[in-house]
């Protein structure tokens, strides 16, 4: 049995580790993540936060937000070009009001131009649901019946 296990374990390894003259699956070239509020709420201002990381000096680095239809910006700027240098991370906050309750999806892009023909970019989504996500829903009413020994409840 245990040999059986060793070869299982063997043949996984062989066939999902790369080998020698195979590529790696390349790592996108400015690494984001984009964030907000654990609570949020309508028509309070809510801190949309993305985070970038390029992977390479990106001297002219174009960051911008694309909003949901409904989300009005209070504070930040939808679209700037910054520089940073390989393996920086910056903070870039947008913060906006939602006057409705639903679902929002957020997303972010970064890009840098390399030449005329060539852009390396990535993107970061979020989704903000506002509203109904914390109600839990009711349970179906109990259902009673008699046994000889007394009162049962059918779940």
């Amino acid at each position: 049995m245990i040999r059986l296990r060793q070869f299982v374990s063997l043949l996984f390894l062989l066939l999902f580790l790369p080998m020698e003259g195979q590529a790696t699956p390349p790592k996108a070239p400015i690494e984001m993540r984009l964030t907000g509020p654990a609570l949020p709420a309508v028509e309070a201002p809510l801190p949309i936060v993305l985070s970038v990381t390029p992977r390479m000096d990106a001297p002219q680095l174009r960051i911008s937000f694309h909003l949901p239809e409904g989300v009005r910006v209070i504070d930040g700027a939808i679209e700037q070009v910054v520089s940073m240098d390989a393996g920086e991370t910056r903070l870039f906050t947008l913060t906006v009001n939602i006057s409705n309750e639903g679902e929002y999806r957020f997303i972010a892009g970064a890009s840098i131009e390399i030449d005329a023909q060539t852009k390396l970019s990535s993107n970061a989504d979020l989704l903000i649901t506002i509203g109904k996500r914390n109600e839990k829903p009711t349970a179906p009413p109990q259902k009673r019946f008699r046994t000889k020994e007394g009162d049962a409840v059918m779940e």
